[in-house]
C-alpha cells in the first residue's frame, strides 16, 4: 500500500498533539496542587511569625503596652517551614524602639508632662492673701517645732521638688505631713502662669508655711517671706516680686513670729517678741524650721541662685525706703551697687546700702538663711566669714511695700540686674 507524504505528516502531527495536549494537562494539574499546598501553608501561625504577633496593626505597628521580649523577628526562617519563599516585596517602615531616657537633672525635670497631682486655678495674690489670714497669730503657740525625721522627711520632699518630681514629693509629703500637699497651681491672674506649690491646707496644723516653684523661671532669683504676718504686706509683695521677676522660687513662712513662746536658741537679741530673744517661730532666727530647710536645698540646688529676704521696718528716716544689705554690715559685694544704680531715673525711692552715709542697724547678720548662704559653718550660732552677694536682705519702709509705683520700680532694678 503506498502511503502519500501528505498522509504521513497529517498523521504525524495527530500523534504530537495528542502529546502536547497531556503535556499540558500534566503542567495544569501540577499548578492546582501548588496552589492548594500553599494555601494551607497561609493558614499556620508559628511563634513570633506571621501577621497578628504582639498584638501589631495593620499598618505594622505594635499594640502600645505589649513587650516584645522573647519573639523571634517576623522576618526570622522558621524552622521546617519548606514553603518557597514568596516573591520579594517592599519591606515596611521599623517600628521605633523606645530607648531608656536619663532621669531629670535637678531643675530639668519634663515640665510637658501633666502632673499626677491636683490642679489649682486660682489668682495667686487672693490665695497668698487667704493663706496668710488663716496664719497662726502671736502667742497661738501654731508653730509644730519639728523633730529630726520631720526635717529629713520635709528636705527630701524638697529635693524632689527642686528635681521636678511632682509624685514622688507629693507621697513623701503625705507620708508624714497629712495636712501638707503639693498642687499645680494656674494662676488666673497673671495670664495662666503655672506654679508648683507646697502648702498647708486649713485650718492649719503645722505652721510651716509654703514653697512655690516656678518650673519655667526667667531669672534666678529666690523670694523670701520670713514674717508674712508681721512685716505688713510683704506677703503680697513678695507674690508681686514672684511674677514680676519670672523669679525662681518664693518660700512664704506659716505663721506669726512670735507665735510661740520658745526661744530659738540661735544668736542674737531682740525685742520684737518683748522678751529679748528670738522666738523658735521666726524662721529667720532658727535653723528647724522647714522654711530654712527649703532654703538650704534650693540654694544648694541652684549655684546661681540669689535670695531676696523682705522685711519691713518701723519707717525709720535713718533705713530709707529700701536698705539693702548682704547679711554683712561691712562687706558691700558689687550685686548689691548694681541693684541700687537700676532703679529707674526720677524713682522717688531712698535706696542705701551698708556703706553710704546712713544709722540704719538692721543688717540681717544674725538672719539664719543669710549665714547659710553666706558660708557659716553653724548657721545658728555662729556668723558668717564674709558675704558672698547670694543672699540679699531688704528692710523696707511702708511705701515700699504697698505703693504699686514703688513695688514697679523695685521689679524694674531687679529685672535689670539678674
Amino acid at each position: 500500500m503506498v502511503i502519500s507524504r501528505s498522509s504521513i505528516f497529517t498523521r504525524l502531527f495527530s500523534v504530537l498533539s495528542v502529546v502536547a495536549m497531556a503535556s499540558l494537562l500534566t503542567l495544569v494539574l501540577a499548578g492546582c496542587k501548588a496552589s492548594v499546598d500553599g494555601a494551607a501553608n497561609d493558614d499556620v501561625v508559628t511563634d513570633g511569625g506571621g501577621a497578628g504577633d504582639n498584638g501589631a496593626s495593620d499598618d505594622g505597628a505594635a499594640d502600645e503596652g505589649t513587650p516584645d521580649e522573647g519573639t523571634p523577628d517576623d522576618d526570622a526562617d522558621v524552622p521546617g517551614d519548606e514553603t518557597p519563599d514568596p516573591a520579594p516585596q517592599p519591606e515596611p517602615d521599623p517600628v521605633p524602639v523606645p530607648q531608656p531616657q536619663p532621669d531629670p537633672a535637678p531643675g530639668d525635670g519634663d515640665d510637658d508632662q501633666p502632673a499626677p497631682i491636683d490642679t489649682v486655678n486660682a489668682d495667686l495674690r487672693q490665695h497668698v492673701i487667704d493663706m496668710r489670714n488663716a496664719m497662726p497669730g502671736i502667742g497661738s503657740e501654731g508653730f509644730v517645732r519639728p523633730d529630726a525625721d520631720d526635717l529629713a522627711t520635709w528636705r527630701t520632699a524638697m529635693q524632689q521638688l527642686v528635681g521636678h518630681e511632682w509624685a514622688a514629693a507629693a507621697a513623701t509629703l503625705a507620708s508624714r505631713f497629712p495636712s501638707y500637699r503639693l498642687i499645680r497651681f494656674v494662676d488666673t491672674g497673671d495670664g495662666d502662669a503655672e506654679y508648683y506649690v507646697v502648702e498647708e491646707t486649713t485650718p492649719v496644723v503645722k505652721g510651716w508655711g509654703a514653697v512655690l516653684l516656678n518650673p519655667a523661671p526667667q531669672r534666678e532669683l529666690a523670694i523670701e517671706v520670713p514674717h508674712p504676718v508681721f512685716d505688713t504686706h510683704t506677703h503680697t509683695q513678695g507674690v508681686d516680686l514672684f511674677r514680676d521677676t519670672g523669679a525662681r522660687f518664693l518660700l512664704i513662712a506659716g505663721t506669726h513670729r512670735c507665735a510661740n513662746a520658745a526661744p530659738s536658741g540661735c544668736a542674737g537679741v531682740s525685742n520684737v517678741c518683748g522678751d529679748g530673744v528670738y522666738h523658735e517661730s521666726d524662721v529667720g532666727h532658727f535653723t528647724g524650721a522647714p522654711f530654712h530647710v527649703a532654703h538650704e536645698v534650693i540654694t544648694l540646688a541652684h549655684p546661681a541662685l540669689h535670695a531676696l529676704s523682705i522685711h519691713g521696718n518701723d519707717d525709720l528716716a535713718e533705713c530709707g525706703d529700701w536698705f539693702l544689705s548682704a547679711g554683712s554690715n561691712s562687706v558691700v559685694p558689687p550685686i548689691l551697687e548694681q541693684i541700687q544704680q537700676n532703679f529707674p531715673l526720677g524713682s522717688p525711692l531712698v535706696v542705701y546700702l551698708p556703706d553710704d552715709p546712713h544709722s540704719c542697724p538692721h543688717y540681717g547678720t544674725t538672719n539664719v538663711q543669710g549665714r547659710f548662704t553666706n558660708g557659716s559653718p553653724a548657721p545658728c550660732t555662729q556668723s558668717a566669714p564674709t558675704a558672698n552677694g547670694r543672699f540679699l536682705h531688704a528692710e523696707q519702709s511702708w511705701a515700699a511695700r504697698t505703693n504699686p509705683d514703688y513695688v514697679d520700680d523695685i521689679v524694674e532694678s531687679l529685672n535689670a540686674s539678674f
